[in-house]
This record gives C-alpha cells, structure tokens and sequence, in this order.
C-alpha cells in the first residue's frame, strides 16, 4: 500500500468539499422550488440525481428544471393617462384606477407608474376604468372609460 503525500490528501479534501458544496447547492434549490411552488406563480418540477450516486465533482450530473407556466386567461389591459396643462400634456403619475366589472363590482385596482401607465390582467368581459388623480396637488376630473376585453386577446390598449 503506497503512502500518500499530504499534497495528495489535501487534493482529496478538496475535492470532497467540492462534492458536499455542490450537494447543499442542488439540496437548496429544491428547497427553494419546492417553497416558491405554493406561490402560483410558476409551477416547477424538479428532477435531480441521486447525491449519493455521485462520484466526484467532475461526474456529477446537472439538476433539471422545467418550468411550466400556466396558460393565462384573458388580455393585458392598459392605458396612460395624460392631462393636458397650459397647452401641454403631462404624466399623471400616481393616478388611481379602479377597474369595475359589468355588475359594478371592483375587480382589479392599480394605479400610474412614473409614465401615467397603468395596466391589469382582466378576463374577457365589459369593464369600466374609473381613473382619479393629481397634477400638482389639484384633483383631475374622475373620468370612467368604458371597453370590452375580447376572448382570444393577448393585450388590449385602454384609450
């Protein structure tokens, strides 16, 4: 049996090391996934290897992910808001949108970015935008903008 030189042991530790930081790697991605999964955003599934199959870190095999995301219903409704000040037109940021639906019930509520852009996703139906906001600390006349999200349409632009 031949000895081994301390530079050889210390190679093997090495690599061992490497072998159980890539183990907790893919232990905590699992963990992650499998946390992140009750969200509803992204439904994952998750294949991975046997770690104790796993040999050295140069054999190791990869975890595969796949991602299936689920079939949205219904259109990206949006518009932007702008108000016309002294012959010139203006964001309205901050604006409040309520979005109602055709029994007059509140479905989606958002507001303006930094653009005066506001957009929700809605299912197809009649909708009524109730739009209220500020320009320089003076409320805007509420406008209502009525439309209709048609079935098998991926965005819709609110005018």
């Amino acid at each position: 049996m031949a000895e081994k030189t301390g530079l050889d042991v210390l190679t093997e530790l090495v690599d061992e090391i490497k072998l159980l930081n890539k183990k907790i790697d893919l232990l905590d991605q699992n963990v992650k996934i499998l946390l992140n999964k009750d969200k509803g955003k992204v439904i994952t599934t998750v294949q991975a290897i046997d770690p104790s199959k796993i040999q050295a870190p140069k054999e190791q095999g990869k975890m595969i992910i796949k991602k299936e995301y689920p079939k949205r219903v219904g259109a990206m409704a949006g518009g932007k808001i702008i108000a016309t000040v002294d012959k010139i037109q203006v964001q309205i940021y901050e604006a409040d949108v309520r979005i109602f639906d055709e029994k007059n019930i509140v479905v989606k509520e958002t507001s303006t970015n930094k653009s005066g852009v506001w957009q929700c996703l809605l299912k197809p139906g009649k909708y009524v935008a109730e739009i209220k906001g500020k320009y320089r600390g003076k409320y805007l006349p509420v406008q209502n903008k009525s439309f209709v999200v048609p079935d098998g349409v991926d965005k819709l632009e609110v005018m």
